[in-house]
């Protein structure tokens, strides 16, 4: 009989999916952090398991390279900075590293990218959506259409 080898990390009995660790403790390092991070911006970029309607907004967008990505965060002091905060206070997805483009109208290029909570790219996302909701209303209350 076969035996599944188990996660290195103590404690944990999931079965390893590489590197002596499990996916959800792999995805708590740096390397595995990163590569779920890039692979998320990836599908956005490429309109993968992107809302339909929402797909044009992204697909088609520049997207640096996967090393590149993964040497700037690697050296960047934001992200370091926040993933040991994220990593020390016990992994709240609140506090987890989250990329922001800068100017939402480009792609996940070095100039128009930082490292930011997740949570102040999630007040960031509401409030741009709010303003532009205020912004149509008032176009429509100018034009005299009522929505």
């Amino acid at each position: 009989m076969a035996t599944t080898k188990k996660c290195s990390k103590r404690g944990c009995r999931n079965p390893v999916h590489g590197r002596g660790l499990c996916l959800a403790h792999y995805r708590r390092t740096i390397t595995g952090f990163l590569s779920r991070s890039y692979s998320h911006m990836s599908e956005r970029v490429r309109g993968v398991g992107v809302v339909p309607h929402k797909q044009k907004y992204w697909y088609g967008k520049p997207i640096m390279p996967r090393e590149v990505f993964y040497e700037w965060s690697k050296n960047h002091p934001d992200f370091l900075k926040l993933f040991k905060r994220w990593t020390t206070a016990g992994h709240p997805k609140r506090l987890a590293p989250s990329v922001n483009r800068i100017d939402s109208s480009k792609g996940y290029t070095l100039d128009n990218v930082e490292w930011i909570t997740q949570s102040q790219n999630s007040m960031l996302a509401s409030s741009v959506t709010h303003a532009n909701h205020e912004a149509v209303k008032e176009v429509y209350r100018l034009a005299g259409v009522s929505q």
